[in-house]
């Protein structure tokens, strides 16, 4: 499985093609749940955590379709889930991110890699670079002075997803405790937001 990276601009793009392409999914409805599940996401791959009950909505299908189809992806190795702990209304939150099977890459993913031969680890698929993504360690003391916050992060999220978080908590007007979390702060920003479109409709 090649984890998609954060760091191309156009990653969604490519993807949603590979997804719509004949080296996509073997079933069509899971090509439909992936390419409708990639609404909510950012061009740069960040992770979304739609519900199942919004997919299915937005799919016309039904929530066990909809499970069943990410099911699927998910053993394609189209799409890595996360699961988070539960919310306040004791609901899981599940995090997605849009991943390229072993073989299934675009020809400008490939150019990029051969191209990127420099530093050893640093493509988007090299097993070294996986396992430092999913570690808990820090990247490098640069990279830890440009990401100054006021909550730890978690490494086995990718940088992406930390600048989303981030966004988010300027957008709510919420500021992160002091020493609290990645998975805490984004969690309870997330609740926050829920509240407040659910007390709007």
């Amino acid at each position: 499985m090649t984890l998609a990276s954060p760091f191309r601009k156009n990653l969604l793009i490519e993807w949603r093609d590979l997804v719509a392409s004949k080296q996509g999914p073997k079933r069509s409805t899971t090509r439909h749940v992936l390419l409708t599940l990639s609404l909510h996401m950012q061009l740069d791959g960040s992770s979304c955590f739609p519900s199942v009950r919004l997919l299915a909505e937005r799919t016309g299908l039904s929530e066990r379709t909809v499970c069943t189809h990410l099911r699927a992806a998910c053993e394609e190795s189209w799409i890595r889930k996360i699961v988070k702990g539960k919310s306040g209304k004791g609901w899981r939150l599940h995090q997605y991110f849009p991943t390229i099977p072993v073989g299934a890459e675009p020809p400008s993913l490939r150019q990029s890699k051969r191209t990127e031969s420099g530093a050893q680890g640093t493509e988007p698929d090299s097993i070294n670079a996986l396992k430092e993504v999913q570690s808990n360690s820090s990247y490098n003391s640069s990279s830890k002075n440009r990401n100054k916050s006021r909550y730890e992060k978690n490494f086995d999220v990718h940088p992406s997803s930390h600048r989303a978080i981030e966004a988010l908590g300027r957008k709510l007007g919420i500021r992160a405790r002091p020493g609290e979390s990645y998975e805490n702060y984004g969690l309870r920003l997330m609740q926050t937001q829920v509240r407040r479109s659910a007390g709007r409709k």
